[in-house]
């Protein structure tokens, strides 16, 4: 969305935008149906944008950046509004793209649309690099972190406490166990 004008109608910015974004006029118009589709705002797409909510304009405007076929895509919080149907429009034309083989950046306090979109996990406190390592670890120690207060240390405490506390011993483990899934 960078580069709308809010003067601008939503076709307008779409025409603008994609072509700083590279696109020729040519490519914008065999892509503007499908630009138009996507962001789903109806109407509004003949209305200056700053009449839109700012759902409407992130709709608009992820659906301009990623319908230019994008050799790296920087998603910031995007998928933060829209209903559940658009969030889930926005994670399979990320998944699209990668599977492409462009880059995605992808920023989001989301610990579930981290696991599921990304292959590496970079954990940011205060602009400053916290931990970087595979999504589903780090976004467990970011949860403890975030709402228990809880550092990589104080993890691995309660974690072996957990174990010790819940350990069996061994004449009265269970006599059965039922796998409930990952």
């Amino acid at each position: 969305g960078s580069g709308f004008n809010p003067e601008f109608t939503g076709r307008e910015n779409v025409y603008m935008n994609a072509s700083i974004l590279g696109l020729t006029r040519e490519e914008i118009d065999d892509r503007f149906a499908d630009i138009a589709a996507f962001a789903d705002i109806g109407d509004f797409i003949e209305r200056p944008v700053k009449m839109y909510s700012s759902g409407m304009y992130v709709r608009l405007a992820f659906a301009v950046a990623t319908n230019v076929q994008p050799d790296i895509l920087i998603v910031d919080e995007a998928l933060s509004v829209g209903d559940i149907r658009f969030q889930t429009k926005c994670i399979q034309k990320i998944q699209e793209i990668r599977d492409k083989g462009a880059s995605i950046l992808f920023v989001s306090h989301s610990p579930g649309q981290i696991e599921a979109l990304c292959s590496r996990a970079i954990w940011l406190n205060d602009g400053v690099v916290k931990e970087d390592g595979q999504p589903k670890d780090l976004m467990r120690r970011y949860i403890n972190f975030v709402f228990h207060g809880l550092d990589e240390e104080a993890n691995k405490r309660v974690s072996e406490e957990l174990i010790t506390k819940n350990a069996f011993p061994v004449d009265s483990a269970p006599s059965a166990w039922v796998d409930i899934g990952p």
